[in-house]
């Protein structure tokens, strides 16, 4: 400050609007050293450390367990939860989450909350007396309010919450129902404008069903789940946490003015559709908009004439065939789950290696 009242008494002669421009300018410019002050993203105002809060059933006490290995060395968060097992929106006389999280809410500190809950869900629920049978009309319009009840206590505390999609399991009938669950908490998280982390991709097959193993945090191919189809072992319970820590570490980076706020995609509100994009730098994902893909009619069109130039199509079932039968660990399993091609041994044929010993 001494130098910029120098800087001006030694131009005393200069117009009274050139100084006062001058002055905005380099005050300016000093404070913006300070570093972002102003309310960003899903986080708002930058924080030097986290109260991160994870509430819900089971698996939400994986992602805690999962959190807190992969937060051990992060100062930025310090972390704490409420968990009751067995759990969830349907049975309140077990335990009524909506009067517990009121309570939670109150006595506590949040800054960013993680809730998880519906692997108990998949039951009847009681409505004023009645009994409505999973997955009836009025069944989903009961649990969609019960959904949104949840949500409406952390919005009332303006508290960011990252809400768990459901993951898949192996029984083929409870994996269904547990879909059903899912998008019923999606089509709520989405309206009321909140995070939703979708799970299941991270441990699905190809084809989107079960998967017992998968990669970990570290890349590894390996067992994630338990053999009972459900439950995640140690690895499992990490790469679940670390899909939560992976978006909210970007949601603060933008609250710390390192990225850009999330944009709307034109493909936001397309319902249940599926979302064609990739991935960009940020880890975000680039929509594309369903209309302005190809349609079935133009595909067909390009195989055929591919076909009638004699490129013939590759034989999707072949590929699926290998993937299956790839023992685990194996060269062929990392190839056709990553495409990662297996290194050559020294000096055999396929040795590319320079300069050559």
């Amino acid at each position: 400050m001494n130098k910029l009242l120098f800087s001006l008494k030694s131009r005393a002669c200069w117009p009274l609007a050139v100084l006062t421009a001058a002055m905005i300018s380099m005050l300016a410019t000093g404070w913006a050293t300070l570093g972002p002050v102003q309310a960003q993203g899903y986080l708002g105002t930058s924080r030097s450390t986290y109260q991160l809060f994870i509430l819900g059933d089971d698996w939400a006490g994986g992602i805690w367990a999962g959190s807190n290995r992969l937060l051990q060395a992060d100062p930025r968060f310090a972390l704490q939860g409420r968990l009751k097992s067995g759990s969830g929106l349907v049975r309140e006389r077990l335990y009524d989450w909506p009067s517990a999280l009121s309570k939670i809410l109150e006595r506590n500190t949040i800054d960013i909350a993680i809730f998880m809950i519906g692997l108990n869900d998949v039951r009847e629920l009681v409505m004023d007396g009645r009994v409505l049978q999973f997955g009836t009309d009025e069944w989903r319009e009961e649990y969609g309010r019960r959904v949104t009840s949840i949500i409406k206590l952390f919005k009332a505390r303006d508290i960011p919450v990252y809400w768990a999609g459901l993951p898949p399991v192996a029984n083929p009938a409870q994996d269904q129902a547990l879909k059903l669950i899912s998008q019923i908490q999606r089509a709520e998280a989405d309206k009321a404008g909140i995070r939703f982390i979708e799970t299941r991709p991270a441990f699905s097959n190809n084809d989107g069903t079960f998967s017992l193993n998968g990669f970990d945090v570290s890349g590894r191919f390996r067992r994630l789940r338990t053999r009972n189809g459900i439950r995640f072992i140690k690895p499992g319970n990490d790469k679940l946490a670390s899909l939560f820590l992976e978006r909210i570490r970007t949601d603060i980076k933008v609250a710390d003015g390192l990225l850009e706020p999330d944009r709307p995609s034109k493909a936001a509100n397309i319902g249940n559709l599926p979302i064609f994009g990739l991935a960009a730098a940020d880890n975000s994902d680039v929509t594309v908009d369903p209309t302005e893909l190809p349609s079935a009619d133009a595909q067909a069109a390009q195989i055929t004439a591919s076909v009638s130039a004699g490129n013939q199509p590759r034989d999707s079932a072949v590929l699926k065939n290998l993937q299956r039968s790839a023992p685990a660990d194996s060269n062929a399993a990392i190839l056709f789950s990553t495409g990662d091609w297996p290194q050559s041994r020294k000096g055999r044929i396929d040795d590319f290696s320079w300069p050559q010993n």
